[in-house]
């Protein structure tokens, strides 16, 4: 019995469009057998429809049906039609797209009918079949592919650069696995795309891709958050890894046959990493790590939802819009937040002194540099202190070496509160520490170096009774028409330190100079 169909004919300018209403209804009797039909004999149900084409109609025409199997059957006036675009896989519903025949493009009533693969019901189409100009629905459905392409494009690029880093630096694993796992997701969103019918490919050629990709991409995920996250590939990871190297061997050695047992270790090739990796994830505290389980929870969703959909086990009303390419550009971004906070906190242990949490030596003198350079240009003036813990050797040997640290992470902390935001301090080493003045005449740098004492006395420990003093020396540097280096103030700040010494400690001694600050070039040349 077939029902009666509601036809509305739309045109558009030099288009023209025929609107399906409802739902086509299951057919008694009626199936048309062609010399093609291979199938007629299976069970199965079959859907017919009858249209008219009006007059005057002299461009290609398409058909875009909705919600088939690969394997149900299209006949149009009893000629079988071949898809021109299609969903990739055998068991995913998909959308395709059929070329009517020229031959059968005449005028008149036509008759459209549908063989299902398998006898279920309603009809799987969640929407009615359009009948269009070819060009226009071929511009659409690849329209519907624009944002998948532009991922790709996108990820793929990705890939390419941190390939060209890893060039560079064969040391950055982690950029080689990153390239791989991004090189390789593109091509398994391109391998997806239903273009592959209008190059004249086997359309075996991007399955089989797409399924080597997902036994493949899943196991280098893993590895790349193992090493971003400085855990060792144990014994759990590696058998991790069996399941998709086994469902690798099982597609390769068999392509075709068991789709279900494939399409298990597929699923399982994605669960397993994905669990350990979030699970991992899970049991960091603080850091970038809830972020990069958002990021890894959120692509591992996607690429489960686009699974599910493509084998069929998610059906959506409309079709289904990919999610693991903008899910993987959220992983990027996610991802390059967390490697800018590694550097950062990479740079700032490679500059800071684990102890005192301050500038190191070589970060010190860096800066020192320029400040130095920046006192010449503009005529300033400077001053180097060096300070040294007096009998620092006594908190050792007398309290043990933990006393000796709190001491100088202490006396670190003394130093930084009491000199301005505009000068910069260091630990130069063992117990010296260094400082630079910026801006300051003698006295007044003096009188800096003072409150440096005065706050490193003020340290107190609990039961240790001596008192902990700070013994200092200042170089003074005139940037108007002296030239000097870094290491040379350095050289004459110890050698002052060193007079403190002498005289007794606990004091702070200004370098002696023969002379005043110069007063100009001449007397710079032959001072």
């Amino acid at each position: 019995m077939t029902p009666a169909l509601a036809l509305v004919l739309l045109l558009a300018g030099p288009h023209v469009r025929l609107e399906l209403q409802g739902l086509p209804a299951p057919l008694a009797a009626g199936w048309e057998r062609t010399p093609s039909d291979t199938a007629s004999q299976a069970e199965g149900i079959s859907y017919g429809l009858t249209f008219t084409l009006p007059e005057g109609l002299d461009q290609a025409l398409g058909i875009q049906l909705y919600g088939l199997a690969s394997g149900d059957l299209v006949v149009l006036d009893g000629r079988q039609l071949a898809p021109l675009l299609a969903g990739e896989g055998r068991e995913r519903p998909s959308d395709p797209l059929y070329e009517v025949p020229p031959a059968l493009a005449s005028a008149g009533r036509h008759r459209l009918l549908v063989r299902t693969a398998t006898a279920e019901e309603p009809f799987p189409g969640r929407r009615p079949p359009v009948l269009d100009a070819l060009s226009t629905l071929l511009v659409r459905r690849l329209g519907h592919q624009l944002p998948q392409a532009v991922s790709a494009a996108a990820i793929a690029a990705l890939g390419l650069v941190a390939l060209v880093f890893f060039l560079r630096d064969r040391s950055r694993r982690d950029l080689g696995l990153y390239a791989l796992l991004a090189v390789g997701v593109a091509a398994f969103l391109v391998a997806r795309m239903p273009l592959w019918g209008l190059a004249d490919v086997d359309p075996r050629i991007p399955e089989r891709t797409a399924q080597a990709l997902s036994f493949v991409l899943p196991p280098v995920g893993l590895l790349l958050l193992l090493g971003f996250l400085e855990l060792p590939v144990g014994r759990g990871a590696l058998a991790l890894l069996a399941v998709p190297a086994a469902g690798l061997a099982v597609a390769a050695a068999a392509p075709g046959a068991a789709p279900r047992l494939v399409a298990a270790l597929a699923g399982l090739s994605l669960l397993l990493p994905g669990a350990a990796v979030l699970v991992a994830l899970a049991r960091r505290r603080g850091g970038d790590a809830p972020l990069l389980f958002t990021g890894t929870a959120a692509l591992l969703l996607s690429a489960l939802w686009d699974a599910g959909t493509a084998r069929g086990i998610l059906v959506t009303r409309s079709a289904p819009v990919p999610l693991l390419g903008p899910s993987f550009l959220l992983f990027t971004g996610i991802l390059l937040v967390a490697v800018a906070d590694r550097g950062r906190i990479l740079l700032v242990r490679a500059t800071t002194d684990a102890l005192t949490g301050l500038p190191n030596r070589a970060a010190f003198l860096e800066r020192a540099r320029r400040e130095l350079a920046r006192a010449e240009r503009s005529g300033g003036t400077l001053a180097l202190a060096m300070l040294d813990v007096d009998h620092f050797k006594r908190f050792n040997d007398r309290h043990g070496h933990q006393t000796g640290d709190r001491v100088l992470a202490l006396a670190g902390r003394a130093v930084s509160s009491a000199i301005r935001g505009i000068d910069l301090a260091g630990r130069y080493g063992g117990e010296e520490f260094v400082f630079l003045l910026v801006d300051v005449d003698e006295a007044e740098a003096v009188a800096a170096v003072e409150r440096v004492r005065a706050a490193v006395a003020s340290v107190k420990l609990p039961k240790v009774p001596e008192p902990v003093t700070a013994s200092a020396g200042v170089a003074i540097h005139h940037g108007l028409f002296e030239r000097t280096t870094v290491g040379q103030l350095v050289r004459r700040a110890d050698e002052a330190l060193y007079a403190s010494k002498r005289a007794g400690r606990d004091r702070t001694t200004l370098e002696a100079r023969d002379a005043g600050p110069p007063t100009s070039p001449a007397e710079v040349r032959y001072r």
